[in-house]
């Protein structure tokens, strides 16, 4: 039975159990919006996924907003139509590689873009196609990330 830091339909973190995290890796996997990112069937180096995850909240995108088009920036993004595009992708580790993950903050929220690769190793029946996206409040999103944090410090 796995365990979860944060609430699955906002931002949480998934890891099969609190004694695995002595550790210097295993299996984890993100939930946004209700739909995982990642796979429990491989692993990933945990401070690699979180240092990943925390330098999100420095990676601002001033000219997004809610009526821009969230597809587009993943395009612009992708094809390395903004200055420094790269710096958005996000590598979380071995347990994410059937994804492609874009991450940025916009005023308050962290947001997330990503889809499920169409050549993918691992099976994720019934993931929608297609990009998927979630604003996950950066308060939500700390708490979490510190809460992951403190429990891998003490143990």
């Amino acid at each position: 039975m796995s365990e979860f830091l944060g609430d699955a339909k906002v931002f949480a973190i998934e890891f099969s159990s609190r004694q695995d995290l002595k550790q210097r890796s295993g299996p984890l996997q993100i939930w946004l919006g209700g739909k995982k990112i990642g796979t429990l069937d491989d692993t990933s180096v945990y401070s690699l996924v979180l240092a990943q995850l925390e330098s999100i909240v420095s990676k601002n995108m001033d000219f997004y907003s809610e009526k821009t088009d969230i597809f587009g920036v993943y395009d612009l993004i992708k094809n390395g139509e903004i200055d420094d595009a790269g710096k958005y992708f996000l590598s979380l580790g071995d347990s994410f590689d059937d994804f492609s993950v874009v991450a940025f903050c916009s005023g308050a929220e962290v947001i997330f873009i990503w889809e499920l690769l169409s050549e993918h190793f691992f099976e994720h029946d019934n993931y929608p196609e297609g990009l998927q996206t979630s604003a996950v409040p950066i308060k939500a999103f700390s708490a979490v990330l510190n809460e992951f944090r403190e429990i891998k410090n003490f143990l």
